[in-house]
């Protein structure tokens, strides 16, 4: 009987990845559906009874239905901030999933219907048992429609989808944050800006970590020219990340840009790096030469046309 219920969760799991990874961006836009928040970071010391609010909106002019199911993730091993559905987490999981309820109105739930635009605040609430051992669980709130044939102008449009939110859980007390930088780099010359550097920091910690710092951009005087504040983000525990500004949050190359433009000289980026609030705090600094040479070589074009210029004129004068 426990095989066969790990197999149904297993094409369970499969089934729920292919409906969100196949169709479910394209159809929550289709079905104008929205949850809030779109993570949950919640740190707990047992015994506890944690709640938090959810809510869900049903944006379309059709009544939706959804299935409401618990996934437990992991971060890609590309770095990139972006997870993945891991199915060997399940029967680990099964003691934790089994004290988290979603309710509406006190009453637990595993399906709900909403109407055309109506909003609805669920609760989500986990029971940490007075004997659970300190470690993170990630896990994501699932919401799985299946909505009926709506009439669509001329022709019968059946739409499904799903939508989600990521629940990063953190029972301690916490071990020690430990971490460190597996890379921060930038062009060694450019010719202008923007200036993007490249800073992937691996959590060696047994939790999830949020770092804060920022990197000072100093010119060959020691002036400080340019700041970059590091942009909020989670690292799941061991699993590196590379961090990007808000502006380029590419889910293949991350990147903090430096949005200045005209660079001239050596500059010196110096890093500082707090793993946690609690430390450790990391530095780093690097260098780069910056020299406008397409400026430069405008520049030289221009007196070499003006003195042949010059010289044509007295040529001719004489």
């Amino acid at each position: 009987m426990e095989i066969k219920n790990l197999i149904f969760k297993i094409l369970l799991l499969f089934a729920i990845c292919y409906l969100l990874f196949a169709i479910g961006n394209a159809n929550a836009q289709e079905l104008s559906v929205s949850l809030d928040p779109p993570i949950l970071q919640i740190e707990a010391s047992p015994p506890s009874l944690i709640k938090n609010p959810i809510s869900i909106i049903n944006q379309a002019d059709q009544s939706v239905t959804y299935s409401i199911f618990l996934l437990p993730f992991k971060a890609k091993s590309s770095n990139n901030g972006e997870i993945e559905f891991d199915s060997s987490q399940i029967s680990e999981y099964k003691n934790i999933f089994d004290n988290v309820k979603i309710s509406d109105e006190n009453k637990s739930i595993t399906q709900i219907t909403l109407a055309p635009k109506q909003k609805k605040d669920l609760i989500l609430s986990i029971r940490i048992p007075e004997n659970e051992p300190a470690r993170d669980y990630y896990f994501s709130v699932i919401f799985i429609s299946e909505a009926g044939k709506v009439q669509d102008q001329n022709s019968l449009v059946g739409t499904r989808g799903g939508i989600g939110t990521n629940v990063l859980l953190s029972i301690g007390p916490k071990s020690p944050t430990q971490g460190r930088i597996e890379e921060f780099s930038a062009p060694i010359f450019v010719t202008r800006g923007p200036v993007r550097f490249r800073l992937n920091v691996v959590n060696q910690s047994k939790h999830y970590i949020s770092p804060e710092g920022n990197i000072l951009i100093k010119n060959i005087f020691g002036q400080t020219v340019g700041n970059i504040n590091l942009p909020s983000t989670n690292i799941l525990e061991n699993s590196g990340r590379f961090i990007g500004s808000e502006d380029n949050l590419s889910s293949t190359e991350p990147r903090l840009v430096w949005n200045e433009k005209f660079l001239l000289g050596i500059y010196k980026a110096d890093l500082t790096l707090a793993l946690s609030s609690d430390g450790p705090i990391i530095n780093k600094s690097i260098r780069f030469f910056a020299f406008p040479l397409e400026a430069a070589l405008g520049i030289v074009l221009t007196l070499v046309l003006l003195i042949g210029m010059v010289k044509r004129a007295k040529s001719k004068s004489s």
